[in-house]
């Protein structure tokens, strides 16, 4: 199945551990990296609306829970997003 888990900058979040833990047990061909969520920048921009340049901080966070690069998550996670979309 073409299933995928977006994570916004919520991840990053002191209390947010056990989003983190969904991102430790999730392949990492199957996350995607958000910021649709105006109000889920990641730290240190909390407080800020989020936009699409908070996506390497996402990526920053995951990579350190899934201990990877942060060029590996965000090349497996852009690859992600272009089999969802078929593009």
């Amino acid at each position: 199945p073409n299933v995928f888990l977006g994570f916004t900058g919520v991840i990053s979040f002191p209390s947010a551990g056990a989003v983190r833990e969904v991102v430790e047990l999730t392949p990492l061909n199957r996350l995607l990296l958000e910021t649709d969520g105006p109000f889920m920048a990641p730290v240190p921009y909390r407080g800020r609306t989020c936009h699409p340049g908070h996506v390497p901080t996402i990526a920053e966070t995951v990579a350190k829970v899934k201990n990877r690069s942060v060029e590996d998550v965000l090349r497996t996670t852009r690859d992600n997003a272009h089999r969802m979309y078929g593009i």
